[in-house]
């Protein structure tokens, strides 16, 4: 089995580190995290032309073919964000931008996906609809979502215990 995970942490953190968490405990399955503040792609620029002529006619030429590709060889995909101000970052906002022609075209039909987000507690539940209603319209078979809540600063190993558990029980 071949997950990839697309995260729009702009830091290697709580999100990154529920990620690493996954691949670890699973090391028969292909699983590779891809994060986007890595990567080289750049800001929507809501001009529609790919919606309207075609995703080809994009004016950006950056990574954005390469996540297609590696979300096609997949077998199932997670979108992962930590939540910022009741939402997904940016980063994975402008994800979801810069594929939105795939609302007009959906081709992820034999595809499964999860969205993940951590955050302290609050907008939780519309970063996660967010995701999952994205996914749906990219033709995803959305699984049930997660959300792990982390506390900000130091946290306690029994709250680091507790959380992986429930991430490993996702699975």
């Amino acid at each position: 089995m071949k997950i990839i995970a697309i995260c729009g942490s702009p830091r290697k953190g709580n999100t990154y580190s529920v990620l690493d968490n996954i691949k670890k405990n699973f090391p028969d399955i292909d699983f590779k995290i891809l994060m986007l503040k890595d990567l080289n792609f750049e800001m929507c620029k809501g001009c529609y032309s790919c919606v309207m002529r075609g995703e080809e006619k994009c004016p950006l030429k950056d990574d954005r073919d390469m996540l297609v590709k590696k979300m096609t060889e997949a077998d199932g995909v997670i979108f992962s964000s930590p939540v910022h101000s009741h939402m997904v970052s940016a980063f994975m906002k402008n994800f979801f931008d810069r594929f939105g022609y795939l609302a007009h075209r959906p081709q992820f039909f034999d595809k499964y996906s999860m969205s993940l987000t951590t955050g302290s507690g609050y907008g939780a539940e519309f970063a996660l609809q967010y995701m999952d209603k994205m996914a749906k319209v990219f033709g995803f078979e959305v699984v049930p979502s997660l959300n792990l809540n982390i506390r900000s600063g130091k946290q306690s190993e029994q709250a680091v215990q507790k959380n992986k558990e429930k991430t490993i029980a996702t699975f």
